[in-house]
């Protein structure tokens, strides 16, 4: 997470690397070895080597033995704790995104940007819901999904200007196409307060999902909102006239108390 804009004389290229080790894991993961740190992240297997090693000393990663894989270790666990504790606000929407979820029978997400992706910050499922499905550290793509197609639609203009050649690096998107989501989703969110992305070109086959943006006063960023059901859980009209308002009124109402700002004067700018 961040603003997104990167001064070259302040920006430290090593510690991006570190960064983009530890963001390589995933839930399921049981461990990593520096080949496959350096398949996932495009850092050169010398370079990963270095890094592994000076991550293992400060605790951040951990592993059994000389030839074990790693794994995200202790000092992780504690930072993690630590960013848990700075931003309560996480716990403090999830009476309101419960509800969501049970009203409405869908997986609630609340994402930040990080990158060229989302990340799931909040996932709360229907009560006696399980899975780890699309949960806490997760990304979701910019491009393809209705979160981000809504995350692009609020964005300041020369923010996304800045960022679109990088989005047609990392999706294989022709610049046209992405500007064209953008618009139907800015289109959709400020005539209805939700975007529902089309199927067509949909990052993942077995969902669909309507999604809205605010701005998070405790984050100092805008973040998305979206409700996510199986392909088959609901139709399209139902998504569209049901879930999609549902989620806007449970949002609408507790504005003040989840410390929110509402992103509609930004929608017309599109």
């Amino acid at each position: 997470m961040g603003s997104g804009k990167r001064s070259p004389q302040k920006y430290s290229s090593t510690l991006e690397r570190g960064m983009r080790v530890l963001r390589a894991f995933q839930f399921g993961d049981h461990g990593l070895s520096n080949q496959e740190l350096s398949e996932r992240t495009g850092i050169p297997k010398s370079t990963i080597s270095r890094l592994t090693f000076t991550l293992l000393e400060l605790g951040f990663l951990a592993h059994a033995s000389r030839n074990d894989k790693f794994r995200p270790g202790p000092g992780l666990l504690a930072l993690g704790q630590v960013a848990n504790d700075a931003m309560p606000f996480v716990q403090q929407n999830r009476e309101c995104f419960q509800k969501i979820a049970d009203d409405t029978n869908s997986l609630v997400l609340m994402l930040a940007r990080e990158d060229n992706a989302l990340m799931i910050i909040s996932a709360v499922r229907p009560t006696g819901r399980v899975g780890r499905t699309f949960d806490v550290g997760h990304r979701l793509p910019l491009v393809g999904s209705s979160s981000g197609h809504a995350f692009m639609a609020t964005m300041e203009d020369a923010e996304f200007e800045t960022l679109l050649p990088d989005l047609v690096e990392e999706y294989k998107t022709p610049e046209d196409q992405i500007r064209s989501l953008r618009a139907k989703a800015a289109e959709d969110i400020f005539n209805h307060g939700f975007h529902f992305a089309p199927t067509e070109g949909y990052f993942n086959t077995i969902i669909k999902a309507v999604a809205t943006t605010l701005y998070s006063r405790d984050l100092a960023q805008q973040v998305a909102i979206s409700c996510v059901v199986g392909r088959n859980a609901r139709s399209d009209a139902e998504l569209s006239e049901f879930v999609g308002p549902k989620m806007l009124r449970e949002l609408d109402g507790e504005h003040q108390s989840l410390n929110f700002l509402d992103l509609s004067a930004s929608h017309q700018s599109v």
